[in-house]
């Protein structure tokens, strides 16, 4: 997973393109469906998605219960 791949420039709800964006845009929302994105949020869970499935549950778990 390279930090400039397709996953960091596709909306998380509705997978539109979005481009990239600048380093100092933090947060945005998507033209397409009005999703609101953070960039460190979207970085974690994709860093979480490509570790697998048992390592997504416990991370959502965790979210949950925090």
């Amino acid at each position: 997973m390279g930090c400039f791949g397709p996953a960091f420039q596709a909306c998380s709800g509705c997978r539109a393109k979005d481009g990239p964006q600048a380093l100092r845009v933090r947060a945005w929302t998507c033209e397409a469906c009005a999703v609101f994105l953070d960039r460190h949020i979207k970085a974690s869970l994709n860093v979480v998605k490509s570790a697998g499935p048992k390592v997504l549950q416990r991370a959502l778990l965790a979210i949950k219960f925090t």
